[in-house]
């Protein structure tokens, strides 16, 4: 996908995105569950551990175009900080995928 800005420059949208988008995939669906399990963590320590990670990797990071990068960032920065309580939802430790995800291997 082509985008146009107002200088008449294209950018070239979507072909970083999908490694990104895979990368997050592995980290909540693999990563974080196994951590649990290895750590032996009680639900209190993996809900913290959860809403701590979620919120560097969104919050914290998508803050940083927020203001002073033009719209594109904004929008982008906006997104990704209103993800964050979607993916804590998502990926919360009672779920039922994240506890098989825990009791496989």
């Amino acid at each position: 996908m082509v985008i146009t800005i107002l200088i008449k420059k294209p950018i070239m949208l979507g072909s970083y995105g999908y490694p990104i988008c895979y990368c997050f995939w592995f980290f909540y669906s693999k990563i974080l569950p196994h951590t649990f399990k290895k750590m032996e963590f009680n639900f209190i320590q993996q809900a913290i551990l959860l809403v701590l990670l979620t919120l560097n990797l969104f919050a914290l990071f998508g803050a940083a175009g927020h203001s002073g990068y033009g719209p594109e960032s904004h929008l982008i920065a906006l997104l990704s900080m209103y993800t964050a309580p979607i993916v804590i939802a998502a990926c919360w430790p009672s779920r039922k995928w994240v506890l098989q995800a825990m009791s496989q291997k």
